[in-house]
């Protein structure tokens, strides 16, 4: 059985259906779009108004698309709590999760694979929350002070303790495509905080002059 297959799969079946795994993920998922639908507005602002002031109303500027944030802000945030309730019921569900015949080994490397799913579901969800927090920052404040760097280094370090937890434990089911696809995974993760700490604080590696 293909079980990140079966897992991808059944990310949308009725709640009561869906495993820890499949619950984590689509979590993750709703915390994305519930974000993404929120701030929907700004970036309608932004590449509307290229070159000019995003938050001018007037003189080519696109800002009044931003009073769209009326109707997608409490809608997306509804959204994004959804998604975080289900991620870390997910994730719980998945960790607490034991065989029932522990002398099943088909059982347990579900359980495994389910585990390590759950856990690499939190990297998106991370990711994808503090780039919003940093990129609004910028916009709105024209900087980004270096606690920002702090909370970014700490949450790469989380995201190297629990990517290499769920790899682990991936390895522990003998599915090289489910330890393969998550490892992947969780390297794209660590690429995209590399971006994000070389974007907004490149002093902080390189000394240029």
């Amino acid at each position: 059985m293909d079980i990140l297959a079966d897992t991808l799969r059944g990310i949308f079946r009725k709640r009561k259906e869906r495993n820890p795994a499949q619950s984590a993920v689509f979590g993750a998922l709703f915390i994305c779009l519930g974000f993404g639908f929120t701030f929907g507005p700004l970036l309608i602002s932004f590449i509307t108004t290229p070159g000019e002031n995003m938050l001018s109303e007037g003189g080519g500027g696109g800002g009044s698309a931003i009073w769209g944030m009326i109707s997608t802000l409490p809608i997306g945030s509804v959204i994004a709590l959804i998604g975080v309730i289900r991620l870390f019921s997910g994730f719980i569900s998945a960790l607490n999760a034991t065989a029932i015949h522990e002398a099943d080994e088909s059982e347990q490397r579900i359980i495994n694979a389910h585990k390590a799913i759950a856990i690499a579901a939190l990297g998106p969800a991370a990711l994808f929350t503090i780039f919003l927090i940093i990129c609004l920052t910028a916009l709105f404040r024209h900087d980004v002070t270096n606690g920002f760097f702090v909370l970014l280094a700490l949450l790469t370090v989380s995201q190297v303790l629990f990517g290499g937890r769920a790899i682990f434990i991936a390895r522990k089911t003998r599915d090289s495509k489910l330890t393969w696809t998550i490892a992947a995974f969780v390297t794209l993760i660590l690429f995209g905080y590399l971006y994000l700490a070389l974007s907004y604080f490149p002093h902080l590696f390189f000394v240029i002059g």
